[in-house]
């Protein structure tokens, strides 16, 4: 999941990533948040039913502070 958001992230075209129903967890949605940081091309995000726990979800809070490219988050 990691490699193909950093590839989304170089075409500067993607601008939704769907890991919903995807089992990847808080690790995964940490990681992934942190490269969404400081993205201005993503603006929507679904983690809907990822297995998403008390530490994600932190994650996913501070993005939305930081980044305000993204407007739209599924969870």
């Amino acid at each position: 999941a990691l490699e193909l958001v950093r590839a989304y992230l170089k075409t500067k075209r993607v601008k939704r990533l769907d890991f919903s129903n995807n089992p990847i967890g808080d690790s995964a949605t940490v990681e992934i948040t942190r490269l969404l940081e400081n993205s201005d091309a993503i603006e929507e995000i679904d983690f809907h039913s990822i297995g998403m726990q008390d530490k994600g979800a932190l994650e996913l809070a501070k993005l939305a502070k930081k980044n305000r490219s993204i407007s739209s988050v599924e969870i």
